[in-house]
């Protein structure tokens, strides 16, 4: 059943179905599925083929900017969920900017809530950080 479920996350990120993306995210909550799980297996796979769609040719720019959008509503469901109530230490304080309205917000947002991923413990996980470290 899981699997089916992030089947449609994905799908809803790669129609760039902004409502849907929405509706599906509180609905996988309700169910109890792991949001973490959720965004990896079903938003990830949907931006990664929305990139190779827009790579490919087959998708334009305003494409990819709804797909992103519906992967950012999502994603402002999604991601309280993967703190809750739990209290963590803070090891680190990250910037993440861009200009209001830039593209590449959405870049910031996933970057963001990979940083704030339950399972990231150390920069072996995200080897681009060790360089800041």
């Amino acid at each position: 059943m899981s699997e089916e479920i992030f089947q449609e996350l994905a799908q809803v990120v790669i129609d760039g179905d902004i409502e849907n993306a929405e509706a599906l995210a509180k609905k996988v909550l309700e169910q109890g599925i792991d949001a973490h799980d959720c965004i990896r297996e079903g938003l990830v796979k949907g931006i990664q083929r929305v990139g190779d769609l827009f790579a490919g040719g087959e998708y334009l720019l305003p494409e990819l900017i709804t797909s992103a959008d519906a992967m950012e509503a999502a994603l402002n469901v999604l991601e309280p969920a993967l703190i809750g109530d739990q209290k963590r230490e803070i090891i680190a304080f990250v910037v993440l900017r861009t200009m209001e309205g830039d593209h590449h917000e959405n870049g910031k947002i996933l970057l963001g809530t990979m940083l704030t991923d339950k399972d990231l413990t150390d920069t072996q996980k995200l080897p681009f950080l060790q360089w800041l470290s």
